[in-house]
């Protein structure tokens, strides 16, 4: 699968290149995909739960939802790219903010069976 420009997000004219130029200026944001079991995505959003107020303080909403799909890579970045065609040809709503992007990947990276109290 091809990495698109996140398409979902309606960018506007910004282009890929911009977007990875601006997350390599935020050199603290955790990047996710390479290992996708539920421990490991559980690790990553409370990485990035710890950086969310002070994004949110210097950066809008838009921004920070933006460095976080740019974070995603190997299998996180290809699941974002087929979810991200499947809503342009299904023509849904794509997700907005944080809290509809974790609903969304842990819906798809933890199981139902996955027990928080006892896993963490």
């Amino acid at each position: 699968m091809s990495f698109h420009s996140y398409r979902g997000l309606h960018l506007g004219s910004h282009s890929e290149d911009k977007i990875h130029h601006t997350h390599t200026h935020e050199s603290t944001f955790p990047f996710f995909g390479e290992d996708i079991s539920a421990l490991s995505y559980i690790s990553w959003e409370r990485e990035i739960d710890d950086l969310v107020h002070s994004f949110h303080l210097r950066h809008s909403k838009y921004y920070f939802l933006t460095l976080c799909i740019s974070s995603f890579i190997g299998h996180a970045k290809e699941w974002w790219d087929y979810r991200q065609s499947r809503v342009e040809k299904e023509r849904k709503s794509p997700i907005q903010n944080w809290s509809e992007l974790i609903a969304c990947m842990r819906r798809t990276f933890i199981p139902p069976s996955f027990d928080f109290g006892r896993e963490i």
